[in-house]
């Protein structure tokens, strides 16, 4: 078995930790802890669970890109498929949960308020990009109350009538974030104390 000097394993350690704290997009993710994975050959079986249950719940946190990219290379590592069906066994739950008679009671109120929520982070959404879009300080912004065409009135002329556009953009949210913000915070708090204790362990070393 190959076994890697003390300095690597605690850097592929750290590279792990850090991964952990920060939301990069799902393929991203992916492709990183990927190139992890022929390092963890010769390190110690308690960070191996942990990237093994990294990788699980990349999976079930970013369920579309992340698990696209794990189907494509669970060929050249076994690990992969392992973690996808560990993957898999969580989503199937989920769907005997969401089938459960109990799923089908009802919260009086519930479903206003998600429509209240979905408008406010809308609106959230909407006034971020105006504040970060350069485009959006150089025209102006009118909000249409009716119709779905527009003029506009230029040099004491009315413009010919334009149809409104449509354009999209979509980006996948990571699930968990949303699911469990408490414990995806107690997550970090955690990761920050691992990494803490390693650089004294490194600063104790050096000295």
């Amino acid at each position: 078995m190959l076994c890697l000097p003390q300095s690597a394993k605690k850097k592929l350690q750290i590279a792990l930790h850090e991964s952990k704290r920060v939301l990069i997009h799902g393929e991203a993710i992916a492709k990183f802890l990927i190139t992890l994975i022929p390092h963890l050959e010769g390190v110690a079986q308690p960070l191996r669970e942990d990237f093994f249950e990294e990788l699980v719940l990349q999976a079930k946190n970013y369920g579309g890109a992340c698990r696209i990219e794990f189907e494509r290379r669970k060929g050249e590592f076994p690990i992969l498929q392992r973690a996808l069906e560990a993957a898999e066994s969580y989503f199937t739950a989920l769907g005997s949960i969401q089938e459960s008679p109990i799923s089908q009671m009802e919260m009086p109120g519930l479903h206003s308020a998600f429509r209240l929520y979905r408008r406010r982070f809308s609106n959230e959404i909407s006034n971020g990009a105006k504040e970060a879009s350069v485009f959006a300080t150089l025209f102006k912004n009118v909000q249409l109350l009716y119709g779905k065409r527009w003029r506009i009135y230029q040099g004491n002329k009315l413009g010919e009538p334009s149809d409104l556009k449509n354009f999209t953009a979509g980006a996948e949210i990571p699930r968990l974030e949303q699911i469990d913000p408490e414990g995806m915070a107690l997550r970090v708090f955690r990761l920050l104390a691992a990494l803490m204790q390693l650089g004294r362990n490194c600063q104790v070393k050096h000295e």
